[in-house]
């Protein structure tokens, strides 16, 4: 993470504050172009887990993201200076509009403008909606967890704080499940034959001496000549050689 100055806090910060038209989505999609994409501030890993953290506490989400991203940069003070300007500019922009349609907000051509607000608000909302999906939702469980929570928000009404704990309990029992499977699974695996000592056999007996194999078929080891003599002129010496268990032994 980069060391940010005072200067460009406020000049990004208070651009912040100034362009949260569209709700919170609208307003975390401005701070994840101004704080990730353009500027190398945050990466996308700190920035969703604050995100995801600001979700879980009561009040707006994106001041507190707001908030959370100046602490991060600049510790307290930089928290304070984010969450003021995040607040304060958005509210002169709000007074201004207010003070224009007290006198002029019965006019045609002013309702008109504000229509093509609003309908540029849901544009906003949408386009916002879909960059932070593309981000966060990279799996197929994490698009199934976004649809189940939707689901249980709009259609049955259920409380926020249930919705966030039943998936996050799902996913953590599925997840020590898992590495329970994991653990036993390497705990029944054989252990690796020792390579100095010599392999077990099926064979019952075995005959030794020049030409000699195993007696019975389904045999794991063979007697093989080593043909790299120690000494010239001395006789090959006999060793055991790990050989795949044939179907069927062949005299050497």
């Amino acid at each position: 993470m980069t060391t940010v100055s005072w200067g460009d806090m406020w000049r990004v910060f208070g651009k912040i504050g100034l362009m949260r038209f569209g709700g919170p989505a609208a307003q975390i999609a401005v701070m994840h172009r101004e704080l990730v994409e353009e500027r190398p501030w945050l990466d996308e890993e700190s920035f969703l887990r604050g995100l995801s953290f600001c979700m879980l506490l009561p009040g707006p989400e994106a001041m507190q993201l707001c908030t959370y991203t100046g602490w991060r940069l600049r510790g307290f003070g930089g928290g304070l200076l984010a969450g003021l300007l995040f607040v304060l500019p958005g509210a002169l922009v709000i007074a201004l509009l207010v003070w224009l349609y007290a006198p002029f907000g019965t006019l045609p051509a002013v309702q008109s403008a504000f229509l093509g607000i609003k309908a540029a608000g849901v544009v906003i909302v949408l386009q916002a909606l879909w960059r932070l999906s593309n981000k966060a939702l990279k799996r197929r469980q994490d698009w199934g967890l976004a649809g189940f929570g939707f689901v249980a928000l709009f259609a049955f009404g259920l409380p926020f704080p249930a919705v966030v704990l039943a998936p996050g309990s799902l996913v953590c029992g599925a997840d020590r499940v898992a590495r329970q499977y994991r653990t036993s699974r390497r705990l029944k695996r054989p252990p690796p034959p020792t390579p100095t000592s010599a392999p077990a056999t099926r064979c019952g007996r075995l005959r030794s001496g020049a030409g000699s194999g195993c007696c019975r078929s389904s045999c794991s080891v063979v007697w093989a000549p080593d043909f790299w003599p120690r000494s010239a002129g001395s006789l090959p010496n006999w060793r055991w050689l790990p050989l795949a268990a044939p179907m069927r032994c062949w005299p050497i």
